[in-house]
């Protein structure tokens, strides 16, 4: 195994003029040898925290080497160049840096990565890993979705028939709705201490109605009729509460709901009208308030970007639940608490991810619309559930690949295969995120006329990558301001094992931490943010509200 590590090599020439001519002094420019023998790459170590010991040889021909991981000195056999060294881990993702240097200075590396800490299966929901707020006026943007939503709604299909059946004999009388449409709807939603006031009004209601009547106690007859009416109206206060099935709850106890100036129009007994005008008032009544109230929820949900999920996969669906746990309602606005869960599709690893387990939430109040929390143990959750459905392994053309320096790749794709998944940390003080990549094997391809191809070489990467965040649209984007990256040449088996230079494996290393960059992107697309209509989004900032418990914190205003 070959590694390359960058230096500097500062040179002195000395001559010495004697009678028997000038004397030649050999600069040792050679490495020493390393080899990890463990821990192996792609190291997952639940619970607290700990030593790792990191095991393997280091040999140099001339003057001896010596051995530091993560700056702690390791002894080295002189028999055989063994050494052992005991090296602490951190919450999250830790790298391992081995570095072996001989007596002229020389050095080679390695570099791998190791997953330790409060690990639990990404089936295991993720507490507060949503929250969020709507001030007033988000919320009577919520107000105006609905009644955009209910204007253009049939519900027709919602309507449970008959909706009259009087079966008593010489006076039967039943009613089926074959057809409700109705006009323009205006929806006024302002928070209040427990709840929300409501004033709604439906006009123009239309219906067409199926009759079936008695003519006389001994026979029926069937009658297709209209009936309009003026005006649905419902007002009073919409109680929210989360039930016991982590759903959104609507309490309409405080409200009242009725249809205005109702009419059957058709050839229909006076004594049958007045049997059904009623009832058909009330039953809409009835069907237009269960809409509203029962929508609300959602209005609500979706606003905040809480609302289920499915990501598609070439492995098949992932299932991204979210399920409120508390709700706050004043005049101010509304706030929630979510939590979320991820089902991997059949056949889906075990896969775990880093749960820092926040015991406070941030602060949301302020001056914004929208103000959504994403913490961190949500964008770990996904991105370790996707990792482990295979969603980051792949191959990735390399038609034009961005490196620091202008180097002509000797490969046309990379396939990736990230052997631990990545891990994402806000940092403090509104400093952005930090993803960290581990232990990720890139095989670079060089196609062959007629052929599979065949793979010219192999690094592993591990990266820390800081970026700044945003959100475009109703999506998180991430933008790298700094990354480390630390690249190992992995050149066992190849068939042109030295076909890359030290210069070739750290562009290469670059243009794969890219690739990298722009998979997180899509990735975390799928993370659920608001997209109400006249909802803007400022900007984006991380922060922790603990030194060790950290939300992506979005903020947007509404006009």
């Amino acid at each position: 195994m070959r590694k390359y590590t960058m230096f500097l090599v500062s040179l002195a020439a000395c001559t010495d003029a004697t009678p028997l001519g000038p004397a030649v002094q050999i600069v040792d420019r050679t490495p020493p040898r390393l080899e990890i023998v463990s821990p192996q790459r792609g190291l997952i170590q639940p619970g607290t925290p700990g030593l790792v010991e990191v095991r393997g040889f280091v040999r140099d021909d001339r003057s001896g080497a010596r051995v530091q991981v993560n700056g702690v000195v390791g002894v080295v056999g002189s028999a055989d160049g063994s050494f052992a060294v005991q090296v602490p881990v951190h919450e999250g993702m830790t790298f391992l840096h081995t570095v072996a240097t001989d007596g002229a200075g020389n050095t080679a590396g390695d570099t791998r990565a190791v997953l330790a800490g409060s690990l639990v299966p990404t089936e295991t929901p993720a507490g507060d890993a949503i929250v969020a707020r709507l001030d007033a006026r988000a919320v009577r943007v919520g107000g105006e979705l609905l009644a955009a939503r209910l204007a253009g709604a049939d519900l027709t299909r919602g309507v449970t028939n008959p909706i009259v059946d009087n079966p008593i004999p010489c006076v039967a009388a039943r009613a089926d709705v074959t057809r409700l449409a109705h006009g323009n709807v205006t929806l006024a939603l302002s928070p209040i201490e427990g709840g929300l006031a409501i004033d709604a009004t439906v006009e123009n209601l239309s219906l067409g109605l199926r009759v079936l009547h008695s003519t006389s106690c001994n026979s029926k007859a069937s009658l297709d009729v209209t009936a309009a009416a003026r005006q649905f109206r419902m007002r009073g206060t919409l109680r929210l509460g989360v039930d016991g099935e982590g759903l959104v709850a609507v309490d309409r106890s405080a409200t009242d709901a009725w249809v205005d100036g109702l009419a059957v129009n058709g050839e229909l007994p006076s004594r049958t009208l007045a049997q059904i005008e009623g009832p058909i008032a009330a039953a809409l009544a009835q069907l237009y308030a269960d809409h509203i109230g029962g929508h609300v929820p959602s209005v609500i949900l979706r606003g905040l970007g809480a609302n289920d999920r499915i990501v598609e996969l070439s492995s098949g669906d992932l299932e991204l639940t979210l399920r409120p746990t508390q709700l706050w309602v004043d005049y101010t606005g509304i706030g929630i608490a979510v939590d979320t869960q991820v089902k991997l599709p059949p056949g889906g690893s075990g896969a775990v991810y880093l749960a820092s387990g926040a015991s406070s939430l941030p602060a949301l109040a302020g001056g914004d619309a929208i103000a959504v929390g994403i913490s961190d143990d949500a964008v770990n959750q996904l991105l370790s559930s996707l990792w482990g459905a295979g969603a980051f392994d792949g191959s990735l053309a390399a038609a034009a690949p961005v490196a620091p320096a202008a180097v002509t790749p000797r490969y046309d794709a990379v396939e990736l295969s990230p052997r631990l998944p990545p891990v994402v940390t806000a940092l403090q003080g509104g400093a952005g995120l930090r993803i960290a990549f581990g232990d990720v094997e890139c095989a670079f391809i060089k196609q062959v006329p007629g052929g599979p191809g065949e793979t010219v070489a192999r690094v592993s990467l591990s990266a820390e990558i800081t970026v700044s965040v945003s959100a475009n649209g109703d999506q998180l984007r991430f933008q790298p301001v700094h990354r480390q990256l630390f690249v190992d040449s992995l050149d066992d088996n190849l068939v042109e094992p030295r076909a890359f230079t030290g210069s070739d494996v750290d562009a290469a290393g670059f243009w794969a931490s890219e690739r990298l960059m722009e998979l997180m992107n899509d990735r975390v697309s799928h993370l659920p943010l608001p997209a109400a209509r006249g909802t803007m989004f400022a900007a984006g900032t991380a922060y922790l509200t603990r030194p060790v418990e950290g939300y992506v914190v979005i903020r947007g205003d509404a006009p």
